[in-house]
Formats: C-alpha cells, sequence, structure tokens
C-alpha cells in the first residue's frame, strides 16, 4: 500500500502489486513459448497437456495479482475503488461511519489493513479493502487514515 496523495482535502491510499504481476507475467510468457517449442520439436500428449496446465495456473496467478485497490478519503466520504484486470467497483461510504484503521494480524513489517465503521445503532463492521494476504506499507496507511481523520476532526 502505497500514500498517494495526502492533503487537508484529500487522502488517497492505492496498493498495487505491480513487481508480482510482472514476475507472473514472465513466468506465463515462458510457459507459453516453452509449450510452443516443445510441441514443435516433439508433439506429445502428456507434454502438451502439461505445459497447458501450468500456462493455466500462471493465468490464474496473473488473475490474482491483478488486483488494484484504492482507498479516496474526502470531505464526506470513504470511496473504495477495487478491481482486477476488467473493470473496477467502487464502493461509497459515508465518512463520519469510520472510526479508525487498524492492522489486524501480521507482523512488524507487514499486516492487513482493516477499517472500523459504526453506524447510527452502535454495531461496528470491519472492512479489509483488497484481499492481498498481508501488503506491504498497511501500517503507514493505517497511521496516514487515523491522522488524517484525526486532523478533520480538530480542525474549526
Amino acid at each position: 500500500m502505497k500514500i498517494v496523495s495526502d492533503t487537508p482535502e484529500k487522502l488517497v491510499i492505492e496498493s498495487r502489486h505491480g513487481f508480482r504481476l510482472f514476475v507472473a507475467l514472465i513466468f506465463g510468457l515462458l510457459l507459453v513459448k516453452s509449450g510452443l517449442s516443445s510441441f514443435m520439436a516433439a508433439p506429445g500428449v502428456l507434454t502438451g497437456l502439461w505445459l497447458a496446465t501450468l500456462t493455466a495456473v500462471a493465468i490464474g496467478a496473473l488473475w490474482m495479482l491483478s488486483e488494484r485497490v484504492t482507498l479516496t478519503l474526502e470531505a464526506d466520504q470513504l470511496h473504495i475503488k477495487s478491481g482486477r484486470l476488467g473493470p473496477a467497483g467502487t464502493q461509497s461510504l459515508p465518512l463520519e461511519q469510520l472510526t479508525e484503521a487498524r492492522i489486524a494480524g501480521g507482523s512488524a513489517k507487514k499486516g492487513v489493513l482493516e477499517l472500523v465503521l459504526r453506524d447510527d445503532t452502535g454495531s461496528e463492521t470491519l472492512i479489509r479493502p483488497g484481499s492481498a494476504p498481508r501488503p506491504s506499507g498497511a501500517h503507514e496507511a493505517a497511521a496516514a487514515i487515523n491522522r488524517w481523520r484525526a486532523a478533520r476532526r480538530d480542525a474549526p
């Protein structure tokens, strides 16, 4: 997770998996190339099935790692935009429901970002933006969200 913009009016935090996505893409392309090469050299059913399976796994990893999550905190709204290789879905919530951002589970460097929301009845809802297990930068993101919310509350 990376803080893209931190101004008094807006806080934008984004999570992308660029390096892992690049590695999965290279792995997938190498599998396709080796599959085509081996099929041309010695056509065989087992070789083709094996490489097709590995290619499917590489494409699945590519799809899993292509997730992009953007948290945008504005004057009165919290926007959570998440998507994979296709169009992104956006969820908007009233900012006054956000009570805190915290880290659940994980080590000193990595953890899972949780947003704690409380509605008018007092019930709490936890939102874990994205599905990446323990993205780096979650601690900084939680601290930035809490700091930004505190500054908004203290402002006249």
